[in-house]
């Protein structure tokens, strides 16, 4: 089994039924021990907090983090990504290729598997325990949301990653109601 955690700081009717179908489609899926985290913290206490209440909950050696607008395609996703990241050792987190994502807009390189990742990993995404345990006070839009993980992983000269084959569907993409800027949907309604 592998400690999964879905995290949810759904605030609105629309996010909690995404919320609710991330949920039960994880639990439709092998090898997950499903945990659910609904930090009451503040938007960008969120993003950071979430991320060590994982960590710190995690008893797997690779463990699970999933956003609650996420649907993965494969049942046995997790057991599948599990396995080419033990084959893969140089990756420390993985995420899951998002159905938009074409074969061309990424730099699949030799690695029949995983494509290295110089940007964000986020969405779905297995990491290995133990290798963020500090936290940093807070992490503006500005500066990505992932991107301190991802440093924080090369730091230990490890990489992050896209899986190939293993997909999933990103349904609250322009609905989150965590994003304050103009072209945010928030509190159930469109912000001009």
């Amino acid at each position: 089994m592998i400690d999964a955690f879905m995290c949810t700081c759904a605030r609105d009717r629309l996010r909690q039924g995404l919320a609710q179908a991330t949920e039960e489609r994880l639990k439709q899926c092998a090898g997950l021990s499903l945990r659910l985290v609904r930090p009451p913290y503040s938007d960008l206490d969120f993003r950071i907090r979430r991320r060590q209440v994982c960590e710190e909950l995690s008893r797997t050696p690779v463990y699970l983090v999933a956003d609650d607008d996420v649907l993965p395609f494969d049942d046995e996703f997790a057991l599948k990504g599990l396995e080419i990241m033990e084959r893969n050792p140089s990756f420390g987190m993985v995420m899951l290729r998002p159905k938009w994502v074409e074969v061309n807009d990424v730099a699949w390189g030799e690695n029949p598997d995983i494509a290295e990742r110089g940007s964000e990993v986020g969405g779905l995404y297995l990491i290995r325990k133990g290798l963020v345990t500090s936290w940093p006070e807070i992490v503006k839009p500005e500066d990505g949301w992932n991107n301190w993980e991802r440093d924080k992983l090369s730091e230990q000269g490890l990489k992050v990653g896209m899986f190939r084959n293993l997909w999933y569907l990103h349904t609250g993409v322009g609905f989150s109601t965590l994003w304050h800027n103009d072209n945010s949907y928030q509190h159930g309604r469109c912000v001009k």
